[in-house]
């Protein structure tokens, strides 16, 4: 553990849910205060974005031949990765413990992916399977990135996205386990995009603090998505400075427990309702911090329906994630799935609120 300057995250007026009150969304600026941290191991490198990650090892592993990339998995980065070198998906459904073995067969100068979902998988299967195939293994941890297993992994390399985590308008970690040559970023000057996105952010803290009107926030959600399209299609850029301050430490342990105790405290509501959705997990390994509450309906009209409803009541949820590929296992799934938010910006009481929210809804209704 370490201190060091970290941001504070909080509601001016935590249980009162004033008229600004809303869950979701990315996050608002916020004030700097001293935090215990878990730190991150000390051979790493920061890019603007986690996409930026595997261009950088294929440069510095010339061997690499293909990516393996499971069919679960966020579209436009695998896109984004399918441009500079050949891709194979393999299946892997969030349900289920552990990816389907039989689809994954690379050679020992292929490139795969493994993703922790929602930062509730059991790291045992992977490393199972680790131990009897050679390849060049990089785990995605962006849904609890200081996880132990994260920590403690034998992969050849761990990533994470630090903006699921961290109020930071960009920012991601890689580091090597094994000690390997890290990637770099192509450029060394800070993606276009990051202003626009800071002064997004200090827009939404203005409205959800009554310092600025209501109307305010089609302004900052504009600039917040032409800030990120700058970032995503710009060159491979370091983490800029501002968001290095924040995220070099690490992550708040204040923060990891906050979340942890609003999602059970949310998996518990959940569990006295009369639902038509049943949550993907209720269990998590020790020591591991779940990314949100992750919600799976009977069908897509449900689901629409319901993220419909929770919106015109203040709750933002978004998709992990609409998965399009025509030929993918992965769509069923992709289709009746929704993440609730419960990250450390919200307290007991907003977590209690958005339960009652939740448990009024039923299919059918009109909003």
């Amino acid at each position: 553990m370490s201190t060091a300057n970290q941001i504070r995250i909080g509601r001016s007026a935590p249980g009162r849910f004033p008229a600004s009150w809303e869950v979701g969304g990315f996050f608002e600026a916020t004030e700097i205060s001293d935090q215990i941290t878990v730190p991150w191991p000390a051979h790493n490198v920061f890019f603007a974005l986690a996409r930026h990650v595997v261009p950088g090892i294929l440069r510095v592993i010339e061997s690499t031949r293909r990516l393996w990339i499971p069919d679960y998995f966020c579209p436009d980065v695998s896109r984004h990765w399918s441009r500079l070198i050949r891709t194979i998906t393999y299946r892997d459904d969030p349900s289920l413990p552990e990816p389907d073995w039989k689809s994954l067969q690379p050679d020992e100068h292929d490139l795969v992916i493994a993703v922790n979902y929602f930062g509730t998988r059991n790291r045992e299967p992977w490393e199972h399977w680790r131990s009897l195939h050679r390849c060049i293994l990089l785990e995605d941890h962006t849904h609890d990135p200081v996880s132990s297993w994260a920590l403690t992994s034998n992969a050849e390399y761990v990533f994470s996205s630090l903006r699921k985590s961290i109020p930071v308008t960009d920012g991601a970690i890689c580091w090597s386990p094994l000690g390997l040559p890290l990637p770099q970023p192509v450029s060394s000057c800070e993606a276009d995009g990051i202003a626009l996105k800071f002064t997004a952010m200090a827009e939404k803290a203005d409205a959800l603090s009554g310092k600025a009107s209501p109307e305010l926030k089609s302004r900052y959600r504009e600039l917040y998505a032409e800030g990120d399209k700058r970032l995503e299609e710009g060159s491979e850029a370091p983490i800029s400075d501002l968001a290095l301050r924040f995220a070099s430490p690490g992550i708040a342990i204040g923060w990891r427990l906050t979340r942890a105790r609003n999602v059970r405290g949310l998996l518990d509501s959940i569990e006295e309702m009369n639902r038509v959705f049943e949550p993907l997990f209720r269990q998590w390994p020790t020591d591991a911090v779940p990314f949100a509450v992750v919600l799976v309906f009977s069908n897509r009209k449900d689901r629409d329906d319901c993220r419909s409803y929770l919106e015109a009541n203040k709750v933002f949820c978004p998709i992990h994630w609409a998965v399009d590929a025509a030929e993918s296992s992965a769509v069923d799934l992709s289709a009746r799935i929704l993440s609730i938010p419960a990250d450390q910006r919200y307290d007991d009481d907003d977590i209690a609120r958005i339960a009652t929210i939740l448990s009024r809804w039923k299919p059918g209704l009109q909003l």
